[in-house]
């Protein structure tokens, strides 16, 4: 019987064992493109990149999901007589200025884990997480969720929800990242989420080769079995 490498990570509270159909290590950073080559995209070029770039950041953002202690659940708006709400570089640019201001005034270590998402007419706004906002700058609105003060005085209306059921909102945050956002990717060479420095990533605790397989595992495709 063939062996098969099996690596078990551990990401928060949570384990993840994956066990490799292929006789292949999992190697960080492996599915990176060579910046710079002289070469003529072609279309299947373009469709294998839009994929890479999706696949690595839904992977990215699930991993910066699971592994760190986040408290909110997070949507931005721009509105139009604040910011203008087409220009995601200069969004990002001022929102992250705003968070910097606040850490000083408050001490905090505020992080985050953004999303940028468009509406129908091309204007952006964003979902994620964020942990360390202090609670003396957070108001109820009339919805019944949170509203952070410092962001609707700068850019427009936010929502914060407190987040209860951690694995689920896990799951569903990488939802935000689809082929849309990929394809905008290649074509303005945005980035597809953004995050603070320094969270907490899955620390591979055991790599080595098994004759096994996982009994009922979470995911199986023709390369993999995983369970959590």
């Amino acid at each position: 019987m063939k062996r098969k490498p099996v690596i078990i990570k551990k990401y928060g509270d949570k384990y993840k064992v994956t066990i490799c159909k292929l006789d292949v290590w999992e190697k960080e950073g492996y599915e990176n493109f060579e910046m710079g080559a002289e070469k003529e995209r072609t279309e299947s070029d373009e469709i294998g990149k839009l994929r890479n770039n999706i696949s690595r950041a839904k992977g990215k953002v699930f991993e910066y999901a699971k592994c760190n202690p986040w408290d909110w659940f997070f949507t931005g708006t721009l509105d139009k007589r604040k910011q203008d709400r087409y220009d995601l570089g200069g969004y990002i640019a001022d929102l992250g200025q705003l968070i910097r201001n606040e850490r000083r005034r408050t001490g905090s270590d505020i992080k985050y884990l953004l999303i940028p998402e468009q509406h129908k007419d091309k204007a952006w706004h964003m979902h994620g997480y964020f942990m360390g906002l202090s609670e003396d700058s957070l108001r109820m609105n009339a919805n019944g969720y949170f509203e952070w003060s410092a962001y609707s005085n700068r850019f427009g209306y936010c929502s914060l929800d407190k987040i209860k059921d951690k694995d689920r909102c896990d799951n569903y945050i990488t939802k935000y990242i689809s082929k849309d956002m990929g394809g905008m990717a290649i074509e303005k060479r945005k980035k597809l989420y953004y995050s603070s420095r320094g969270l907490s990533t899955a620390e591979t605790i055991h790599q080595a080769y098994t004759l096994e397989k996982l009994n009922k595992p979470d995911f199986e495709n023709d390369f993999v079995e995983i369970k959590w």
